[in-house]
């Protein structure tokens, strides 16, 4: 019983101190100290956290203070996706969506959209951006285009993700698999 509350402990202590870093880095942003800023989210985010992760493809999206590189912004959201972070399948697929350091591509960017909004990530702001944005690029395809995305399955869409695109006959294969649950199928879960 000591062992388990001595590991949660750390693990709480380990927490609050992550999320200390990120509250100073935000703070240090918002101060206009760049500088700091980003060797804080720097630092966070080489131990894995996500939030950092984000704010780092965030300053090379939009050039805040920094040369804007569609790359490496790319890069750092990328990182966040692996870590199933909400904001990261947004952004992501506004870059598909406007083919931001990607091929633009509007049925994977609504697909990231839809899977954000139907899987609940992410907080209530990522909810309202990625509901405009599936809005937004609903309004860029044809009615036709969405009814087939909706047929894409959810494993397709992480895997064209992680991959860049850049899939052999087995991750083709999983587009519209019976064995993974499609697109339409989560408004149902």
């Amino acid at each position: 019983m000591r062992v388990l509350l001595a590991v949660t402990f750390i693990l709480a202590s380990l927490t609050c101190w992550l999320c200390a870093g990120v509250e100073e880095a935000l703070a240090a942003q918002d101060r206009g100290d760049h500088v700091t800023a980003r060797k804080e989210f720097q630092k966070l985010a080489d131990k894995g956290d996500p939030r950092a992760m984000m704010e780092l493809g965030l300053m090379h999206h939009t050039g805040e203070n920094i040369k804007q590189d569609y790359g490496k912004a790319l890069a750092w959201y990328l990182k966040a996706f692996e870590k199933d972070f909400g904001e990261a399948y947004n952004n992501i697929g506004v870059m598909y969506r406007d083919g931001l350091s990607v091929e633009t591509n509007r049925p994977i960017a609504y697909a990231l959209f839809y899977i954000t909004h139907m899987r609940g990530l992410g907080t209530d702001a990522t909810q309202i951006r990625a509901g405009r944005n599936l809005d937004k690029t609903a309004a860029l395809m044809k009615p036709e285009e969405i009814r087939e995305t909706l047929k894409m399955t959810e494993e397709y869409v992480i895997t064209f993700v992680k991959k860049r695109g850049k899939l052999d006959e087995k991750d083709k294969a999983l587009k519209f698999s019976e064995k993974h649950i499609t697109l339409r199928k989560l408004a149902e879960l």
